[in-house]
């Protein structure tokens, strides 16, 4: 399910969470990797993990969260 939240970022906000998350990631790595400074990733991380939580907070409930089986 979160996979499938995350999707729904955009492309560059994706990448970010997935660094982070599923790679582990440091900020210096991210950095490294996405040539530009570690503040940078800093602040896109923030403003990604911001519209991840507002996807999160607005998402249709599904399944055993709807009370259906």
């Amino acid at each position: 399910m979160l996979r499938q939240i995350v999707s729904r970022l955009r492309p560059e906000d994706r990448e970010l969470i997935w660094m982070a998350y599923w790679e582990e990631l440091t900020r210096e790595e991210m950095a490294e990797v996405l040539g530009c400074s570690v503040g940078a990733v800093k602040v896109r991380l923030l403003r990604a993990r911001e519209r991840l939580k507002s996807l999160l907070e607005t998402r249709e409930p599904v399944g055993d969260e709807r009370g259906v089986p």
